[in-house]
């Protein structure tokens, strides 16, 4: 009985898991001016209902040597800034479209676009890794917890407005690409525009959509990120870097990369769903329990 009671609490276990598992979910962008007429945007100043963004962005990863074999090898520490780093420019680091994207007069994008009124682009420096493997004899790497993606908003390509920043909390390569996985903050980002991404699967608080407003939610839904991007293994540039101050040495790789991200906020019937069989699964222990 007691095992048979272990397996149903695992079957349980299990549903919840499934139930919290992410999957993509629409957003909208509210971006405060009617720059073009759509027959399906959300609002005035919205866009349509959107489920990704596409964007393409240049990177410079910096290899250490950890082994002191002179060659790049699996666990060798790996430093990657991306995007509009260093001298980079808006037109080789952008979001792209937003998916799917104004066509005909559908899918309404409200201008946007780094050749019309307002575009999306981001960077991030010192996303901290190791070499994973080798293959082909191109290393694939892998990032831990803690790197900070800025997203930055431009109505000239000159200036740039920190929104919202995505936290990084692990991701790899998968064979197909490179996968980064996180959730958003607001906690050290610039004023204005915070609420630029909407939720739009009918989530909200007290009325409102906004990412930093659901996140300031009490308790707030959980809303992460799932980024997925290639590598143009074609134009990598491998190169040496000198030596740290350790005297190891240093490689660096200098690539572009095109990807896509979509972003995860909990519908009310799953957390709902999850709620009810965490609340199944702790009657069925009492009543276990006073059977024992």
């Amino acid at each position: 009985m007691k095992n048979s009671f272990k397996l149903k609490a695992l079957c349980a276990a299990l549903a919840v898991s499934a139930a919290s598992a992410a999957s993509a979910s629409q957003i909208y962008l509210d971006i405060g001016t009617n720059y073009a007429a759509g027959t399906d945007k959300v609002c005035d100043t919205c866009t349509s209902l959107k489920d990704e963004l596409t964007y393409k962005y240049q990177s410079t990863t910096v290899i250490t040597d950890m082994d002191g074999s002179g060659t790049i090898t699996a666990g060798d520490a790996v430093s990657t800034s991306i995007g509009l780093f260093g001298g980079n420019e808006l037109g080789f680091n952008q979001v792209t479209s937003l998916n799917p994207s104004q066509s005909f007069g559908v899918y309404a994008d409200n201008g946007y676009g780094a050749s019309k009124d307002w575009a999306l682009t981001f960077k991030g420096e010192n996303l901290l890794g190791t070499v994973s493997s080798i293959a082909g004899g191109v290393p694939l790497l892998s990032y831990g917890a803690g790197g900070l993606l800025e997203m930055l908003l431009t109505f000239n390509g000159t200036t740039f407005n920190n929104f919202m920043d995505l936290v990084v909390s692990f991701g790899g390569a998968t064979g197909l690409g490179t996968v980064l996985f996180g959730s958003p903050s607001f906690t050290a980002v610039d004023a204005g525009y915070n609420n630029l991404f909407h939720a739009g699967n009918g989530v909200s608080c007290n009325g409102l959509t906004g990412f930093k407003d659901l996140m300031a939610c009490n308790p707030p839904p959980v809303i992460t990120f799932e980024a997925s991007q290639d590598t143009n293994v074609l134009i990598s540039q491998f190169s040496s870097a000198g030596v740290d101050g350790q005297g190891r040495a240093r490689f660096s790789v200098s690539t572009n990369h095109d990807g896509s991200i979509v972003f995860n906020v909990p519908e009310p019937t799953t957390l709902f769903l999850m709620g009810g069989a965490l609340l199944g699964l702790g009657l069925s222990s009492r009543r276990r329990a006073k059977q024992d």
